[in-house]
């Protein structure tokens, strides 16, 4: 499915829904879509940070760290997307979610070659 080519109205996303699911997902968007003209690196970063700030453990806490690290890669920094989404691996790993796991753990052998993950996928 193509995204649209104007990017999205964040400001309207953030103040309608700003739950830690909803940040986290335009996050993940903002870091991962296909399609260049829509990705932004510092803004997934920042999203992505304020959703971590609302999770507490478990597969949320998993899914925001491997956000984290998608929008560290976004932004070329490899090294920190590692260790986020490490940490994430892990926390999917407590958390039971096997198939959670074996896409962040998918997506750690990416970063360590220093690519980005923009598949949009979760």
């Amino acid at each position: 499915m193509a995204l649209a080519t104007n990017p999205p109205d964040r400001t309207a996303f953030e103040i309608n829904n700003a739950s830690m699911a909803h940040h986290n997902g335009l996050a993940w968007l903002l870091a991962t879509t296909p399609e260049e003209g829509l990705r932004d690196g510092s803004e997934a970063l920042r999203l992505a940070r304020q959703s971590l700030a609302r999770a507490r453990s478990g597969r949320p806490y998993a899914e925001t760290l491997n956000t984290l690290a998608a929008a560290y890669a976004e932004l070329g920094c490899y090294e920190e997307a590692v260790e986020a989404a490490g940490e994430a691996l892990k926390q999917a790993r407590t958390a039971g979610d096997r198939a959670l796991a074996d896409r962040i753990e998918a997506r750690v052998h990416l970063y360590r070659q220093h690519g980005p993950n923009h598949d949009g996928g979760r």
